[in-house]
Parts: structure tokens; sequence; C-alpha cells
């Protein structure tokens, strides 16, 4: 039981997916961390399914780039977007880690947010009018999206905190578990598994771009932030999906999607 209600507080965490109401206890988020890729298998699903209905109905390529935009925003409710705005605001203000971390908690939407999304926005539209329906490419978005936040997930909990106080550091204080990181390690295991089996070799691409990001949060996180935050895994987890986008696109161009 203590499992599922985990899962149903990252349901209703990280996702408009309609949950029932658990209490917001220690024992209720022990595994929310571990939870996190269920959230990105829905969106795969959803994605797999906007495929299948482009394709069966002939739908543009201008309307299934906007679904294929659109469908992680509608689930997810835009929460992992709200921290690559914030991320974006904090970097261009140039302050010590102490004021960036004031400026992740600032309520309120700088210049650079609007940029960042925009620019974010628009090039996952551009990347998705460059991308063919398939059934492959519906698998690989299954796998793309709950391997960003599997990795994400994994990041949050291996990298140093802060030490500030947040949603974040509530999951960790409950989710610093082995049976946590074992469940994390696998949900990585099988998607990368599954990009081997779907493009061969080529699909350690997708893994690499990933392990970059993984990288850039790690020094950003530290050198920056001084540890890690809520919306600093927000940015991991939609950089790495835009850069597993470039990467499919590339691979779908080259005749192996």
């Amino acid at each position: 039981m203590q499992v599922l209600r985990s899962v149903i507080t990252a349901l209703s965490m990280f996702s408009r997916i309609p949950m029932p109401q658990i209490a917001w206890r220690e024992d209720n988020m022990r595994y929310v961390l571990a939870s996190l890729p269920l959230v990105g298998a829905v969106i795969g699903l959803a994605s797999m399914l906007w495929v299948w209905a482009c394709s069966r109905f002939s739908l543009s390529g201008m309307v299934w780039s906007a679904g294929l935009m659109l469908i992680p925003l509608l689930i997810s409710g835009g929460i992992h977007l709200d921290g690559l705005a914030d991320t974006a605001d904090a970097l261009a203000s140039h302050a010590e880690p102490e004021r960036k971390r004031a400026i992740l908690k600032d309520p309120h939407t700088g210049a650079f947010a609007v940029i960042a999304v925009c620019a974010y926005l628009i090039t996952y539209f551009a990347l998705g009018t460059q991308l063919v329906p398939t059934r492959r490419l519906a698998l690989a978005l299954l796998l793309a999206h709950t391997l960003s936040r599997a990795a994400g997930a994994m990041c949050s909990l291996m990298f140093p905190g802060s030490g500030s106080t947040g949603i974040l550091a509530s999951f960790r204080d409950s989710s610093i578990t082995r049976n946590s990181i074992i469940a994390l390690v696998l949900w990585q295991a099988l998607s990368i598994a599954g990009f081997w089996m779907l493009f061969s070799w080529r699909g350690l691409f997708v893994v690499l771009v990933v392990a970059a990001a993984g990288f850039w949060l790690r020094r950003v996180s530290q050198r920056q932030f001084g540890g890690m935050s809520g919306d600093l895994t927000g940015a991991f987890i939609q950089i790495a999906e835009i850069l597993m986008l470039v990467v499919l696109t590339i691979l779908q161009g080259g005749g192996a999607l």
C-alpha cells in the first residue's frame, strides 16, 4: 500500500491525471521520485495514440507537430517547463548562488523565462514537423518520456542538494532508499534496452545526449546554485527530451526510424 500511495502522490504532483486525495506524509512520499517515470509512460502512451490518430486520419504535419508538443504539457501541467523557465531567469541574473536559489522560488516570471519557454516550444514544434509519425517513432517517444524522468529523478537523489527547504528536499528526505534507487536504475535500463532494440547501436546516441544533459545538470547545480532543486530537475527533463527529439529527427532522416 505504501508503494501505491507513493504512485498516487507522484501522479497527482507531476501530472494533471485525476487522483484520489492522499495525505502529505513521509511514508506516502517514500517512493514518489521512483514513481516519476510512470508520468512519462502515460505521456508516452498518449503520444503513441496521437501517432496512430495522425496516421489513421492523415492529419497534416503542422497538426501532428502541435499535438506532439502539447500532449506532454497537457498531461504534466507544464510543471517541468516551469522549472526550465525559473532556471533560465536565475541563470540570466548572474548573481550569487543564494540569490539564484531565491529567484527559483520567486513566483514572478521574468523576461528571460518567457524567452526560454518561447524558444523551447518553437524548437520543439520545428523538430516535430521534421518527424513522420510511425510505429517505431511512437515506441521511441514512450521510451524518451520515461527515460527523461527516470534520469531526472536519479539526478535528484544522487546529486548533492542545496540544503534549502522545498518540495524536492521533502522527497529526498523520504526517497533516498535502496529500493528507490534500484527502481530508477531499472527504469533507465529498460528504456536503454528499448532504444537498443529499436535502433541497435544508434540508440546509444539517445542515451549519450541524456548523459550529457546530466553532466550539465551536475555542473550547473553545484557551481551556479550550490545544489539540486526541483526546478533544476524540471529543466533537466525538458532539456533531455528536446535533445532526444533532435537525435530522433536525425535517426529518422537517416532512415533508421
